[in-house]
């Protein structure tokens, strides 16, 4: 089993407002401590990944991944690590895999930052669900062709 988490480090680590902010973000928020355990879960990250804080908090983070992704993830983030960047965007790379407690694999795009040696924090990434984005995009991209569509008849009436 994980690590006990002492959150009252982490409300003096953040702040009230900061953490009243990363819990309303509708992106999923995970930060891991030196020892890659998971020590922030914000809401978004609770329902997207369907554990709650109190079952997540001190896990290790491949709890969040795939059997086939996890070798994978630890040689990123080891070169990641090592690199002279400090952070990566969404879009910089290709979607990455987790997994939901339920077992359904989750596609991610993923913006992480690596801090400062003297955080209590190792990495934070921000996740958005790759396949709600799609789903969106495809009802408007129909929605806008219906559109068109109706328009083309009217002026062809």
């Amino acid at each position: 089993m994980g690590t006990t988490i002492d959150k009252s480090k982490f409300t003096f680590v953040f702040g009230d407002s900061l953490s009243e902010i990363i819990s309303l973000s509708a992106d999923a928020i995970i930060s891991t401590d030196e020892n890659r355990n998971i020590v922030l879960f914000n809401k978004a990250a609770q329902t997207l990944f369907e554990y709650s804080e109190e079952e997540i908090l001190g896990e290790p983070l491949d709890i969040l991944l795939p059997e086939y992704v996890k070798d994978k993830h630890q040689k990123y983030l080891s070169e990641f690590d090592r690199s002279k960047k400090n952070a990566r965007r969404m879009g910089e790379r290709k979607p990455v895999s987790g997994i939901s407690k339920s077992g359904k694999e989750i596609f991610l795009d993923i913006s992480i930052l690596k801090h400062p040696s003297t955080s209590m924090l190792t990495h934070t990434a921000i996740c958005r669900d790759f396949q709600r984005f799609w789903r969106i995009k495809t009802v408007w991209l129909k929605k806008k062709r219906n559109s068109a569509l109706f328009l083309m008849r009217l002026i062809n009436w």
